[in-house]
Protein backbone atom coordinates (compact mmCIF):
# COMPACT_ATOMS: atom_id res chain seq x y z
CA UNK A 1 0.00 0.00 0.00
CA UNK A 2 1.36 3.37 -1.04
CA UNK A 3 1.65 6.21 1.49
CA UNK A 4 -0.22 9.32 0.28
CA UNK A 5 1.95 12.29 -0.61
CA UNK A 6 1.39 15.81 0.67
CA UNK A 7 -0.78 16.85 -2.29
CA UNK A 8 -3.07 13.84 -1.82
CA UNK A 9 -3.40 14.57 1.89
CA UNK A 10 -4.28 18.19 1.14
CA UNK A 11 -6.95 17.10 -1.33
CA UNK A 12 -8.43 14.73 1.26
CA UNK A 13 -8.47 17.43 3.92
CA UNK A 14 -10.02 19.95 1.53
CA UNK A 15 -12.81 17.53 0.66
CA UNK A 16 -13.45 16.81 4.35
CA UNK A 17 -13.47 20.52 5.18
CA UNK A 18 -16.02 21.18 2.43
CA UNK A 19 -18.22 18.31 3.63
CA UNK A 20 -18.17 19.71 7.16
CA UNK A 21 -18.82 23.25 5.90
CA UNK A 22 -21.94 22.05 4.09
CA UNK A 23 -23.15 20.24 7.23
CA UNK A 24 -22.65 23.37 9.32
CA UNK A 25 -24.48 25.41 6.72
CA UNK A 26 -27.43 23.02 6.90
CA UNK A 27 -27.42 23.12 10.72
CA UNK A 28 -27.45 26.91 10.59
CA UNK A 29 -30.41 26.82 8.20
CA UNK A 30 -32.26 24.49 10.58
CA UNK A 31 -31.47 26.71 13.56
CA UNK A 32 -32.89 29.72 11.73
CA UNK A 33 -36.06 28.03 10.48
CA UNK A 34 -37.08 25.77 13.37
CA UNK A 35 -39.48 27.25 15.88
CA UNK A 36 -38.16 25.39 18.91
CA UNK A 37 -35.60 22.83 20.05
CA UNK A 38 -37.97 19.88 19.56
CA UNK A 39 -38.54 20.81 15.92
CA UNK A 40 -34.78 21.25 15.46
CA UNK A 41 -34.15 17.76 16.89
CA UNK A 42 -36.83 16.20 14.67
CA UNK A 43 -35.37 17.83 11.57
CA UNK A 44 -31.87 16.82 12.57
CA UNK A 45 -33.00 13.22 13.05
CA UNK A 46 -34.69 13.33 9.64
CA UNK A 47 -31.52 14.57 7.98
CA UNK A 48 -29.41 11.94 9.72
CA UNK A 49 -31.70 9.17 8.52
CA UNK A 50 -31.48 10.44 4.93
CA UNK A 51 -27.74 9.86 4.85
Amino acid sequence: MKTPNLAELLVQQTKEAERLRLKLQELNRLAETCKDLDEFRRELDRLNHQQ
